[in-house]
Order: structure tokens, then C-alpha cells, then sequence
């Protein structure tokens, strides 16, 4: 798998983008957001503070969506036929998760019960578990951006919506750094009943996120405040919470 990444990594080398905007549907389901996205449909916060007040053209969107339940990966290669003259560049990674580790693939939790849409790295009642490729999502937009032409930095719009991993995908992303020079918003699903998951791993990242920043809000317990304090090194490292 990840020789095929480093591939179609080598040709955007190559050919290089054009982009103003890069969206990042993170947890893309049926691909209801990636559509509604390219069609500037979306929800009604993100039309006002980025599809209206930011103007670009959508030829020079950037979409890339990650889903890992296998259920979805026809109906996202259909969406993608169907939107690629639409944008300058349009890719879904079916079958594949979104990790803050360099692991190629990651267990998978898929809701065993009758309507089958979710799938979480977590494991939860009724869930049964496969196997999912997995992208280090830091890594992966930094050698995105580096295939963009003339030394564009465009705006970033990150949904994310992937069932409780954002407690300990969002720090690994925020101190990496890969975001430090564009301006980056984000719309994220909180996933409060999973947190407890990623409690352990986000007291040594905000451990070394303190080290160059004064806390502000009560980081004395992680768990009680966790979005509060997830926000916050979003702020900090630039970015704007949409919801």
C-alpha cells in the first residue's frame, strides 16, 4: 500500500496542482459532505465563513477523502467519476484510515448491525472488526502541499468526522506543524463518549505542546476538557474551529 501512495505521490511531483483550497473530508461515509461540497451545498456555518465569504473558483479546489469501511468504496469511486471535471484534483482513499502513527494498517470496528454505516478504530458493542489501510495524516498533507504549483499556500478546510479518533488524531496534526503557514479551519465531530480511549496519549503530546505554549484554559484534567483544550492548540497553531 505504500508503495502505492509514494506513486501517485511521485506524479503530483511531477504534474503539479493548482489549488486555493484544499478539503480534506476526513471520515467521508457515502460521500453525502464530499458532494455537497463540490455542488456548495454544505452546511449552512461552512457556507457562510468559507464556500461564500472566501472566494475561489471550484476549479481550483483540491478534495481528497478518506473512507475506511469497505461498505461505502463503490458508491465514493462513483462520486469521484462523477466530480472529477468538476475540480482541479479530486481523490478518495476507499478502504483506508486516517492515523497519527506510521502504521500501513490499522484494526477496524464496523457496526455489524442491520444499517451498517459506521466504523471506528475504537471497538464498540455490535461492532465487528477488519482490517484497513492507514495513512499518517500529517505526512500525508505535507507531501500533498509540496506537489502544489508556483508555491501556492492555499486555504485548508478540514471536516473530520471518524467516530472518537480525533481525540488523538487532532495533537499528533497540531504539533507536527505541516498547517503552521496556511490558514487552516476546521469542522469536526466530537466524539465525547469515545475520549476516555485517548486519554493516556494526549497527556504526553499536551505535555510537549505546553513546552511552548501557556495553556489558557483548565488543562489540570484533560478529560473534562478535552475539546476545550483541542481547540485551543487550534487556535494557537493558527486554524479556526468552524463547530
Amino acid at each position: 500500500m505504500k508503495v502505492f501512495f509514494i506513486i501517485i505521490y511521485q506524479l503530483l511531483l511531477v504534474t503539479g496542482l493548482e489549488c486555493d483550497i484544499l478539503y480534506l473530508d476526513i471520515g467521508s461515509n457515502n460521500g453525502e459532505t464530499i458532494e455537497n461540497f463540490v455542488q456548495r451545498t454544505t452546511e449552512t456555518q461552512l457556507n457562510k465563513l468559507i464556500l461564500n465569504d472566501f472566494k475561489f473558483s471550484m476549479s481550483q479546489a483540491c478534495v481528497v477523502g478518506f473512507e475506511p469501511n469497505p461498505r461505502w468504496s463503490s458508491k465514493l469511486n462513483e462520486i469521484r467519476k462523477k466530480y472529477t471535471g468538476n475540480v482541479s484534483s479530486l481523490n478518495i482513499h476507499t478502504n483506508t484510515a486516517v492515523v497519527a502513527t506510521e502504521d500501513e494498517f490499522v484494526q477496524l470496528s464496523i457496526d455489524a448491525t442491520k444499517n451498517n454505516v459506521g466504523a471506528s478504530i475504537y471497538t464498540g458493542k455490535f461492532y465487528k472488526r477488519t482490517r484497513a489501510n492507514a495513512i499518517r495524516l500529517s505526512r500525508y498533507i505535507e507531501q500533498y502541499l509540496s506537489t502544489i504549483r508556483g508555491g501556492r499556500k492555499p486555504v485548508i478546510l478540514i471536516r473530520m468526522d471518524i467516530e472518537g479518533y480525533e481525540y488523538t488524531l487532532l495533537p499528533e496534526l497540531l504539533t507536527s506543524g505541516v498547517l503552521r503557514s496556511h490558514k487552516t479551519y476546521f469542522a469536526i465531530e466530537w466524539h465525547r463518549y469515545l475520549k476516555k480511549s485517548s486519554h493516556e496519549i494526549l497527556d504526553s503530546k499536551m505535555q510537549h505542546f505546553n513546552r511552548a505554549h501557556t495553556c489558557k484554559t483548565d488543562c489540570s484534567s484533560i478529560y473534562q476538557n478535552l475539546e476545550k483544550i483541542l481547540t485551543y492548540m487550534i487556535q494557537v497553531s493558527g486554524g479556526t474551529v468552524i463547530y
